[in-house]
């Protein structure tokens, strides 16, 4: 069991990825950056003197066989405004997964 971290239903990184960037993109205050790897977001917002006041890395993260999830950490700022952006990225995130497909 791992904290923070959020399953995702979906088994291709790349494209919980694409989900991911666009998820971020629709916060006009959240900027981001790759860490190292397509697999690690820095995520920022910064103040009108482009001093950073919050920031936390996003990671997706193998879970359990093939599942995949994305591990949230803070590194900077409120953990109240953390909590906030945290949400509001995994609700955008789970309005763009596409539809679960079941077979009858």
């Amino acid at each position: 069991e791992t904290a923070n971290v959020t399953p995702i239903n979906l088994y291709d990184p790349d494209q919980i990825c694409d989900l991911l960037e666009q998820a971020i993109k629709n916060n006009s205050q959240l900027k981001y950056k790759e860490k190292g790897s397509r697999f690690i977001y820095d995520v920022f917002i910064e103040d009108d003197w482009g001093k950073i006041v919050l920031e936390f890395d996003l990671e997706i993260v193998a879970i359990q066989g093939k599942e995949l999830g994305i591990q949230r950490k803070r590194t900077k700022g409120s953990a109240w405004h953390y909590k906030r952006c945290c949400e509001d990225i995994i609700g955008q995130l789970t309005r763009l997964l596409p539809p679960l497909q079941t077979s009858v």
